[in-house]
């Protein structure tokens, strides 16, 4: 594998993806990004089981192939290059970055353990990034931080024909926000953890819109994408409180 691309380019792809790594995976291949380089465009992506996320960069590919390496190890180097442009290649067990005058050497990870990213579901709406950051910003707050009752630490969404719906509580205090939905409505509740939901939210915080892709049935992943950037989420199992029913239906 052998290709240039932007630094800039290239260190907001890899920053992005960090920012959702689990801080304790369970395996050392799931603290890693994987780099596939085809003809015309490299894709990165990670997989810890419960997230999964995959960016494509413009990039001149002079020798296809794919490499997994440390992702925060490799976040640190590109973001500090001084060149405007990047160079990887592999050779043999390593990956060599080169920039300008500047010159790094990353050991590989062996990806015969690592696990396929899975495949994202189709666009079911999208809502406007900011407000939709803002929106999980005010309401996550009220999930429980404690693990003891999974669905308490989930915010509950609902999407009617119109509106988007999040819910959150710990039993002590409620949250509930509404925006704009541009999309189908979904015929059931969906449980996404609200530590995982916080930092997809701020991901894509300076996007335009984001689109949502809630699959055919509760066993599929929740997907989250904004121009080269996707991402998805395992959902928690359950049902949560029913909270709703303590408002007036026309509370914000």
């Amino acid at each position: 594998m052998k290709f240039q691309a932007d630094r800039e380019v290239l260190s907001d792809a890899v920053s992005f993806l960090v920012r959702l790594l689990s801080p304790r995976p369970q395996l050392p291949q799931l603290s890693g990004v994987m780099i596939e380089a085809t003809k015309d465009e490299v894709v990165l992506s990670i997989f810890d089981y419960e997230v999964a996320a995959r960016v494509k960069i413009a990039a001149a590919v002079e020798a296809p192939g794919k490499v997994l390496v440390q992702a925060r190890l490799l976040s640190e180097i590109v973001s500090k290059l001084p060149a405007s442009s990047v160079s990887l290649v592999i050779d043999e067990t390593r990956l060599q970055v080169t920039s300008g005058s500047s010159k790094f050497s990353l050991s590989s990870m062996a990806t015969t353990d690592y696990p396929d990213t899975p495949e994202f579901p189709a666009a079911t709406g999208k809502v406007s990034a900011s407000e939709f950051t803002n929106s999980v910003a005010k309401v996550a707050s009220a999930a429980s931080r404690e693990e003891v009752t999974p669905v308490l630490t989930a915010v509950m969404i609902q999407a009617d024909a119109t509106k988007l719906t999040m819910v959150a509580t710990d039993r002590f205090r409620v949250a509930v926000k509404s925006l704009p939905w541009t999309g189908k409505a979904i015929d059931r509740d969906v449980l996404i953890p609200a530590r995982v939901l916080n930092e997809i939210a701020k991901t894509f915080s300076h996007e335009g819109d984001l689109e949502l892709a809630f699959g055919e049935t509760e066993k599929e992943m929740i997907g989250f994408s904004s121009g080269n950037k996707t991402v998805s989420t395992a959902t928690i199992k359950g049902k949560s409180p029913a909270v709703l029913q303590l408002f007036p239906e026309d509370t914000e």
